[in-house]
């Protein structure tokens, strides 16, 4: 499968949840360039706090795969209903074997690296070389 077009929107000091979807909302009621059919994947942590009437209309326009990775408690969100599917990775789902291993260092440098920045300082571990991140 062609993955012809992607909008990201990354946590970058603080960013304002409704205000993403109000902008994913924006960009999904524009006149398309092609036939296929949109389709929003939202990978957070579970207190993840979006406006229920902005995830209602955007789910309107495009099915909504929510993924919540390791939430402290039940995932008790007032916009679950309006998700197509939802994924809950939780610490047993990564406890188990290599590929929990790498889960784990993954979410290990996600956490550096937010911790760097969060403390102005710059760090490379785990980029591709050349590119931004």
């Amino acid at each position: 499968a062609e993955v012809p077009y992607a909008l990201q929107f990354r946590a970058e000091r603080g960013r304002n949840y409704a205000r993403v979807i109000r902008q994913l909302n924006a960009e999904l009621g524009q006149p398309r360039r092609s036939e296929g059919q949109a389709l929003v994947y939202l990978l957070t942590h579970g207190e993840c706090q979006l406006p229920p009437d902005d995830v209602q209309q955007l789910a309107s326009r495009a099915p909504i795969y929510g993924v919540y990775i390791l939430p402290g408690g039940p995932l008790e969100l007032p916009y679950l209903e309006s998700l197509h599917r939802i994924h809950v990775i939780d610490a047993e789902a990564i406890s188990h074997g290599r590929r929990a291993h790498k889960a784990r260092q993954i979410i290990d440098d996600v956490q550096l690296d937010l911790e760097a920045r969060s403390s102005g300082r710059s760090t490379t571990r785990g980029r591709i070389a050349g590119r931004r991140p």
